[in-house]
Order: C-alpha cells, then structure tokens, then sequence
C-alpha cells in the first residue's frame, strides 16, 4: 500500500487537457466519489492517528481546518484518506486525485456530472452552466466561444445607416429652410422697389428738405428714431504703475456722422473708444451722452456696437448664418421674427453681401468670401444688431485701396441713412477713403490730442499752424503726410508756425507741440504741465513718497477688484440682465435654442461622408484592433482549495490561493485609456476652436450659461455614436457574462467624462496644447487613478488626502470598479441556476480587497454620472468666471 500512501497521482489526458487521478494501487485501496478529490492516503492504525497525520502534512495552521474535507476508511485494512468535496466551476471524476476546472467546451452544474455544451450556446472554461448565443453568433455543439460573429458588422452597419438616415433628413430640413429664406428674401426686395419707386415720384421734395452733413453737420438725412451724440472732455487714464497712456483729448462723436479716428503707434486710438464704452475704466475727464454727464456709454450697451480689428467670425458657416445669429441674439425680443429677418436683409443690401449670402466664409484650409466680404461682414455682424453707435477698430487694414473705400463710402452712407454715430480707427487711409469721414480726430503718441473737427478742414488747419500740405510736391497722401508731421518728420514752416512756436517760449517739440497748437487756436487753456514728453517727467526713485502711495493704491485697486468687482462680474455673468426697458433682451431658455440651432450646424455641417469617416470608420476601427488585442478568451476562474495550495511553496501559495484568471479588468483598462483620450482630444475643439468668437460674442451680452449648454448638447449625438461605435466593434469578441448594454452605458458615461474633461482642459490651456494634456489626462485618470493596478489599490488604502479624494472623484476607478462586479463577483459569487443554484461559485474575497473594490455595478455608474455632472459644472463655471476682460 505504501504507493498510494500520499501525493501519489497518475497524470493522464482526458476532456480539455491534462486530469489527476488516482493510481491503479490506490485505487483499489479506496474508492474517491464523484464530486470530491482524494490528494492522499496513509496507513494507519486508527482514524485519529491518519486525521492527526493529515492535519499535520496537509492542513497545516488553524486557517486551513474549515475546508470541506472528511478523513474517510479505504477497503483496505488499515489505509485511510482524506476527501474533500470539489468546488463549483471544477470537475471531479471518480478516483480524481486533485480538482481541475471544467473544461473548455463543456459545462458542470455540480463538480460530479460533465455536459458537452449543446449546438446554439457557448461554454468557457469553469463554466456551471451554458450561455445562449445571439442570433449573430455561430455556436456549434462544444463551443469553448463562438466561432463566428457577425455582431460587430451588424453594428457598424446598423450605427451608419441610422447616421445617413439622419443626414439626409437634416439635408431635407435645410432645403426646406433655405427655401423660406429666399422667399422671405425676395419679399423684401420687392418691397424695397416699391419703396424706391415711390421715394422717385417724391425726389424733388425730399432732395429740397434733405441736410448736407458731408462736413460733420449732427443729424442724418434719412435718420429716424432716437440718436446718440457723444462728448468727451478732458479724458485721461493712469495705469497702476504710474504710467499716463490717455493725457486729456476732447471732442464729440456726432449722429449721422462718421468719425475717423487716426494717430501715431501708441497714441490710443482704440484706448479712447475702450474708455467711452466702458470697457476700461477712465481715471477722469467728463463724458457726456445727449448732454447727459455719465462714466461711459455702459448703460447703453444694447445700442453700442464694436466691431474688432480681426475678423473674428464662425468660418465654417455662411454669410446669413452669421448675422442670423447675430440678429437673433441681440435685437430686442419683442421684435417678430419677420422684423429680424428683414433686419438681416437690409444689412446684406447696405454692405453689398446679398450675392454670397450662401457662401460660407471659409478659412486656411476651406476656399471662402474674399477678405473685403468678409470685413463687410464683420462689420454686418454688430449692424444686425441694429446699433445707434458704432465703432470699429481698423476696418480697412489688409483691404486694398478700392475695398478700403468702397468700406469707408459705406460706413458714411449708413451713417447719414440711419442717423448713427460712427467712429473708426483708420491706419493710413487712402484720399477717397479718407474724404469718406465726416469728421477727423487726430492723437499724438501718449494719448495728446492734435486735431478733432472736420474732415474737409484738417488741410486748412494744418496749413495755419505751419505744416502746409505740398500738393504736386509728394507723393504723400494727405493722411500720410498728416501723420508724418505729428511723428516729426516735417517741421513747421511759415510765420503761423513760427510765431506759435515763439509765443511758446520753447523749442518745436512734435511730441508736445501740436497740442499745444490745437489748444492756442481754439482758445483753450495750455495743457497740464504733466502732459510734457515722458522723457521731461521726474522719475520717483525708491525712496520717493509718491512711489509709498502708488503701491499703496495698487494693492487697494488689486483688492477691490478681487473682493467687489470679480464676485460681480461673475454674478452678472452667470445671470444677465434682461436689457433696457424699450429693448429688452430674450430669455435664456430662447438664446439656448438660437445656440443649439448653430451649435448643430457647425457639428453636423459636414456631409456624411466625413462624419462617417470621422466618426463611425474611425471609432470602429480603433474598437476592432482593441477587440482584436483582448482576444476572445476572457474568463475568470476562482483559487484552488487551501489544502491543495498549502503544498505549494510560499511564495506561490498566495497566488494559488487568488483567482486563476481575471481577464476582464486588464482588457477594459486599453479601452479606458483610449476613450477618456479620444474624447477629451475630440471635444477640445468645441470651445477651443472658437474661443475669439465666444468673447466676442460674450461682449455683446450673449448669455453665457445657455451657450454652454447648447454646445454640450450639440455633442451628445457625437459623444454617444463614438461610444456606440468603438462598443459596437469591443462586443465581437467581449463573450462575457456581463450584459452588453451595461457594459455600454460605461462606455457612454466615461466617454462622456473623456469629453468634460476635453472642455476643461480647453478652457485652461491654449488649443494648441490641449491634445497633448488630452493624452496626459488619460495618463492621470485611466491608469494611475482607475484602480486597476495592486499596488495602486494597496497604496489607496494607506494613502492621506489628497490621493484619496482623486481616487473618490475619478471616474475610471468606478468604471473599473462596475466592470469588475459586473463581469467577477455578481455572475461567479453565487451559482446561478441548476441544482447548485444559491451555492458559493467562485470564493472572491481575496480579489476585492486585493482590488479594494467592493461597491455593486449600479452605484459605480451613479457616481459616474455624480462626477459627470460635477465636471460639467466645474466647466460651466471657468468659462463663465474666466477671461472677464476679454467679454467686456
């Protein structure tokens, strides 16, 4: 008997592979049932002296004597063994000597009875019972997996056909609307003609009553309605640092008039427009409304209009697109739609852009409008909105001498149409473009003023102070020579000038002069003594009083603006008020519409050819080569029992003891990675790429919390065809027994987190970086937070705040914490059907806390959407409270 007496096994092959059973000796010594492993026998005497014996050499410790083992007497005299029940998921003939899972192929309700796994389901290795396959899917009787399926092209096809069926209904839609619009389009022509030809029949009348303000007369021809006429006096503004940028220009802004506003590099040309709107604040000098003494034209804000140096517009959509939105957003809400869309039209018509009204405005990479148009059309975005004052910052830069004109020519003609009040930067207009401003306002550098009257008269006034135009002599337009004279590059000629200079006392100094000038000849009192060239300035060394009191107030209006003014700015931000009385503004709820109505068109513009190639194609393939490097042989399978593995070395014992396989958490984390990668990289782009345009936008009063949401929800179809499509493509090959539609809704939800945290990284980095924070994001978040490693689970469990609030607030952790319920511990803790149904299936309480996961599959995707959520309100609130200088 003694070669049978312990560890004694023959190695044979059966069903899936290699099987223990016991030797021919021992097994005429004791029979081992079906259902149980016998590892041992021993002789002995007693059966106290064989359980002694296999306590010591088999259970060795007080944590091995719970197994489910009996010392059991063999037909032999004397020859006792130890029997231990099989757990489920293993397969124990008769006479086996040590369990072994059940094999691939095959399925075992109870450790005693094995089935081939029957023609239409599948069976993994450890399997207690067989699981159906889909109609997609070949299963032929013994299938380890399927062998075949075509669920992975069923879904790429069904996700296309949806997205083309949607495209061609968003075509109709368009066609529809487009249709309309030149309806309406034609309507208002013909009744502009009849308004024409009726103005015709009255042309003798109307040309007698009508007022020339060709030289800066204050009303319009054709203006109706109210008018702004701005002054300003003696307004200036100190910097913090002590530095004087604006010292004292005066003049007026006049209705039905154009104002050309021209000067040397920095002499303020578009600080003094800042400081008469109000987006910066002045530190004196009077401003004055109709009369009305006030800070800046900020109580006005619905009827002033900025139109930039850059053309800051949304390229990949049309002309009409543009001011639509424009209009929508900005005319008072009390207005009809028809009044808006006829707005609209009559702005195409004044700035000759009804011919490509249709024409996108286009880009580097896309052909468009030429750049006159689209200056036309920056200058049509504020017009919609239909202003009574307007300035521009160099509208005619880039332009050529024709388009610069035919500009300027416009600009004056709206003017004296629409009675406003236009002023303009203009950087070295040329003689018609220039004869095109009623008015000229002149600065020096540092902010002096040199000339504010008339256009017609600047050469008349230039001529009597000394600098008398050459004509035939240069080749020197006016305005160039003008601004040749006040950077010093002509000097005074003539007793005008000459006795100006005398009666000064002090040598010609352009810098200070021409103020001085302009002051004597129109009666007013010398400049402060503080207006003198910086270089006359005392500078105030370290030691200086004034220098204490400068810091002083520095730290003072540092504080304000922290503690008052950014709390404000922010509340105003967050909730907008509702406009002036007689021009009240819509509602939040109409400005998300107008948002979400663009938002779809710049996400959806493209044909569905690049959609599906950007999108679908892209998204699947990725999914494929994923699917392909996980492999179809996912399972997992529980730990040998303690006897067994106590023979084992020490080092090996633990691993023994753990599960044998676990292929679901290191096969999600590629996906992980991936999705919260491609997403943030993907949705970087909706804020990113139209940064300059939200400011822009933000400044004229768009409501910024309804415009977030309509560009997040604008993103959902594109955020959830992504997850679907990468899903769709995983699934092929993911035979688990986790439901594919939970497995997809965490597919949606940390896309959807890949994408919030795409906006975010967008409101805090230049667009240019955000691709690479997008993969350093997914670095962060899907692997060193997302719990899937040992020792970054064990070091959670020792760690202090704040790894522990990152690890509570990541979103991959809970997803990686639901796949691992949802595929280990809710299908293999318990059996779930046939006659061991309810028994222990898999003992998983070393993988949890070896993961520190234990939350279920259902509350790791609730505090998936809690984070969701709190991200996305954490980017509703930096794009809100960010850059507030730049939506001023």
């Amino acid at each position: 008997m003694s070669g049978c007496l312990a560890k004694t096994w023959l190695v044979t092959k059966d069903l899936g592979g290699t099987v223990y059973r016991l030797t021919d000796a021992c097994a005429e010594a004791y029979d081992c049932a079906a259902g149980s492993y016998c590892p041992a026998g021993y002789y002995a005497g007693s059966e106290a002296d064989a359980a002694a014996y296999f306590a010591q050499a088999w259970w060795p410790g007080e944590n091995y004597m719970d197994v489910d083992c009996a010392v059991v007497e063999g037909s032999a005299n004397g020859v006792w063994t130890y029997q231990c029940a099989c757990g489920n998921g293993f397969w124990c003939a008769a006479n086996t000597a040590m369990p072994k899972f059940c094999p691939p192929g095959y399925f075992c309700e109870t450790p005693a009875v094995i089935e081939e796994c029957p023609k239409g389901h599948y069976c993994k290795e450890g399997s207690v019972e067989a699981r159906a396959c889909t109609a997609a899917q070949d299963c032929p009787r013994g299938s380890a997996v399927p062998e075949e399926s075509s669920s992975g092209i069923l879904w790429f096809v069904l996700i296309s056909v949806v997205a083309y069926v949607a495209f061609k209904i968003r075509t109709r839609y368009q066609e529809d609307a487009l249709r309309i619009e030149a309806l309406e389009a034609e309507a208002y022509h013909d009744a502009v003609e009849a308004a024409e030809l009726l103005k015709e029949k009255r042309a003798a009348a109307a040309a007698a009553a009508a007022v020339d303000v060709r030289g800066g007369g204050a009303a319009a021809k054709g203006g109706t309605g109210e008018t702004y006429r701005i002054e300003f006096e003696d307004i200036r503004l100190d910097l913090p640092n002590g530095v004087t940028i604006m010292r004292g220009p005066s003049g007026c802004f006049l209705p039905g008039t154009s104002t050309a506003i021209m000067g040397a590099s920095g002499a303020g040309k578009t600080t003094i427009m800042n400081l008469v709107t109000g987006k910066v604040k002045k530190t004196s000098g009077v401003i004055r409304v109709n009369g009305e003494e006030c800070d800046s034209l900020a109580r006005w804000r619905s009827r002033v209009a900025f139109v930039p140096q850059e053309d800051v517009m949304h390229r990949e959509l049309t002309v009409f697109e543009n001011l639509e939105f424009s209009a929508h957003t900005r005319l008072p809400a009390d207005w009809a739609p028809s009044r808006k869309q006829q707005m609209i039209f009559k702005v195409l018509d004044s700035l000759n852009l009804a011919a490509i009204q249709r024409s996108k405005i286009g880009d580097e990479f896309e052909r468009g409008i030429s750049g006159g148009q689209r200056k036309r059309v920056n200058v049509g975005l504020e017009l919609v909105a239909d202003p009574k004052v307007l300035f521009l910052d160099e509208p005619t830069s880039g332009l050529d001498s024709v388009s610069a004109t035919e500009l300027s020519e416009m600009l004056r003609s709206i003017a004296e149409a629409d009675g406003l009040t236009i002023a303009a930067v203009i950087h070295s207009p040329g003689p018609a473009a220039f004869a095109a401003f009623h008015r000229f306002l002149l600065l020096q550098t540092g902010g002096r003023l040199v000339y504010a009257g008339p256009t017609r008269d600047v050469e008349t006034y230039f001529g009597a102070i000394g600098f008398p135009y050459p004509r035939g002599d240069t080749l020197d337009t006016m305005a160039d020579y003008i601004l040749k004279c006040v950077a010093g590059g002509v000097q005074p000629t003539g007793r005008a000038g000459a006795a100006a200079v005398a009666a000064a006392g002090e040598p010609w100094d352009h810098m200070t002069g021409f103020t001085k000038l302009w002051h004597a000849s129109n009666g007013l009192p010398p400049p402060p003594a503080d207006d003198a060239a910086d270089h006359h300035r005392p500078s105030f060394h370290r030691g200086h009083p004034r220098r204490h009191v400068r810091i002083f107030n520095q730290i003072v209006s540092l504080l304000k603006q922290d503690l008052v003014d950014y709390p404000r700015d922010v509340a105003r931000a967050f909730c907008p008020t509702r406009g002036d009385p007689d021009r009240p503004a819509i509602s939040a709820v109409t400005t998300f519409a107008i948002c979400l109505k663009r938002a779809c068109r710049q996400a959806y513009a493209k044909k569905f050819r690049g959609f599906f190639v950007g999108t679908i194609a892209v998204y699947f393939a990725v999914g494929h080569v994923l699917a392909s490097l996980v492999g179809e042989h996912l399972n997992v399978l529980g730990g040998y029992g303690p006897d067994i593995c106590a023979q084992q070395y020490p080092e090996l014992q633990r691993a023994c003891l753990n599960l044998q396989d676990n292929s679901y958490v290191p096969a999600i984390s590629s996906i992980l990675f991936i999705l919260v990668a491609m997403g943030a990289a993907t949705s970087a782009a909706t804020f990113g790429c139209e940064t300059a345009q939200y400011w822009r936008e933000a400044s004229t009063g768009l409501h910024t919390p309804a415009y977030f949401l309509a560009k997040v929800v604008a993103d959902v179809p594109l955020c959830a065809v992504s997850a679907v499509s990468i899903w769709g493509a995983f699934v092929s090959t993911f035979y688990s027994p986790m439901h594919s539609g939970a497995l997809l809704l965490g597919f949606l939800l940390i896309n959807y987190f890949g994408y919030f945290s795409g906006y975010l990284l967008s409101f805090l980095l230049p667009y240019t970086a955000c691709g690479l924070a997008a993969v350093a994001a997914a670095v962060w978040w899907a692997i060193l937070y997302a719990g899937c490693s040992a020792a970054r689970a064990g070091h959670m469990r020792r760690a202090k705040w704040p790894d522990t609030w990152i690890y509570a607030i990541s979103a991959p952790r809970w997803f990686m914490e639901g796949i691992f319920d949802a595929t280990t511990v809710e299908p293999y803790e318990e059996v779930p059907s046939g006659p061991a149904k309810g028994e222990g299936y898999y003992d998983l309480s070393r993988q949890k806390d070896f993961y520190d996961f234990h939350t279920s599959y259902s509350k790791c995707m609730l505090y998936m959407c809690a984070i969701n959520a709190c991200l996305l309100a954490l980017d509703l609130f930096l794009i809100v409270a960010t850059k507030l200088d730049k939506k001023r």
